[in-house]
């Protein structure tokens, strides 16, 4: 790449204008509200916890609200049979889906569609990416890794045909300690890790949270639920919680400002 100034950056506008859902999940991504471009979002979480149907609601939202915006599903996880019968529960006939083929170069395949460019890309889940390269390319798992992300930053530089910004959102399973599958280098490299959990209190409520995230705000809880409707965002503890931040935020901003003015007074 070389060197570069952040002026030469500035030129290009669509690096500033985010990818929108129009939901709630706008404002957990970025101060901007939506998903930036040229981001890489890690969102791991144990099997069951709805991983996938949130990111696929989020694919489905972006592609209605912008029917300009290109959109891709990489599938390792599932075959076709399996995204025909998802799909009907889902409704997510409009998207498109690329699936690898085995007895082919699994680099080659992934540098083709990402070549094709694309907005927004959901690989599910990127662990099993990394062992579909590792087992049949015969590499060992951490350089793997290293040749998708490489792969993947060059794609949201722009470096595809329609010379677009390509943001990522990128499944991820967790261990039984609950930590994410993969090295501290996925964790260090990417923009945002989009972690979903079990609520510690009660195991039937689940919730998102950013516990990384260069674009917005951290340990924000977004609690959610997956009914026949799909996808469904609880607002009202949100506005609830959020509005708590806020008063708490004022509080301790309150307090700093009586310690300085305490301080100034008997200092002088």
């Amino acid at each position: 790449m070389g060197t570069f100034t952040i002026s030469d950056l500035e030129k290009d506008q669509n690096l500033q204008m985010p990818l929108r859902t129009y939901t709630v999940m706008d404002e957990l991504f970025s101060e901007k509200k939506g998903i930036m471009p040229s981001t890489i979002t890690m969102i791991p979480g144990k099997s069951g916890i709805g991983k996938t149907t949130v990111c696929i609601d989020i694919l489905k939202s972006v592609r209605i609200k912008g029917p300009d915006k290109r959109v891709l599903f990489i599938s390792v996880e599932m075959n076709k049979i399996h995204l025909y019968r998802y799909s009907r529960r889902l409704n997510f006939a409009d998207i498109p889906i690329f699936t690898f083929e085995v007895d082919k170069n699994i680099t080659e395949q992934l540098n083709n569609v990402l070549n094709e460019g694309w907005h927004l890309i959901l690989i599910d889940s990127f662990q099993q990416l990394v062992n579909l390269m590792s087992v049949y390319e015969k590499m060992p798992k951490t350089k793997a890794e290293v040749n998708i992300i490489k792969m993947m930053d060059n794609c949201r530089l722009g470096n595809n045909k329609k010379n677009l910004n390509t943001a990522f959102l990128c499944t991820m399973h967790m261990t039984k300690s609950d930590n994410f599958a993969g090295s501290a280098y996925i964790k260090y490299m990417v923009d945002g890790m989009l972690e979903m959990k079990q609520d510690e209190d009660n195991e039937f409520l689940k919730y998102m949270t950013f516990t990384k995230n260069r674009d917005g705000k951290t340990n924000i809880r977004l609690y959610y639920s997956i009914g026949e409707r799909g996808v469904e965002y609880n607002l009202g503890r949100y506005k609830s919680d959020m509005e708590t931040m806020s008063a708490l935020s004022k509080d301790e901003e309150y307090q700093k400002v009586n310690s300085n003015q305490f301080d100034e007074i008997f200092n002088t």
